[in-house]
């Protein structure tokens, strides 16, 4: 870790740490992950209880959701996947390519998979009632 973070811990005990993780925001744990090595970020990410965990993962940038999506366990990404919003969940899934999107997609009743799913209906619904619109005012 750099030491010229402006927003790191105070040391690197697993007391201090845990009280790190617990009472910063996770906007300010993201903006402290994206500036480590990749492999620090996950252990830290890790380290995290899981509901800190989703919440920081869902504010780093979806470049470093990806970059840290690519080298996180796949049960492990599946559980900070669930626990994310679903619009954060749609955002990373969207920028993903068709293999990582079937690993985000494990399971069958995936959160993922539902909210990917509400999202097109609610765009085939939008365009649909565009469509009407405007074939009826002309």
């Amino acid at each position: 870790m750099s030491s010229d973070t402006p927003f790191s811990p105070q040391d690197e005990t697993p007391e201090a740490l845990d009280r790190f993780y617990n009472q910063s925001r996770p906007i300010d744990l993201a903006s402290w992950l994206s500036e480590l090595p990749l492999d620090q970020a996950r252990r830290h990410l890790a380290a995290m209880p899981l509901p800190r965990q989703a919440a920081t993962f869902g504010a780093l940038s979806l470049k470093d959701q990806t970059a840290l999506a690519a080298v996180i366990p796949a049960p492990s990404l599946n559980v900070i996947v669930t626990l994310m919003s679903a619009d954060d969940r749609v955002d990373l899934f969207q920028c993903h390519g068709p293999i990582e999107q079937k690993r985000l997609l494990q399971t069958p009743r995936s959160k993922v998979c539902r909210d990917i799913q509400h999202w097109r209906k609610s765009q085939a619904n939008t365009l649909a009632s565009s469509l009407n619109a405007g074939a009826r005012a002309t």
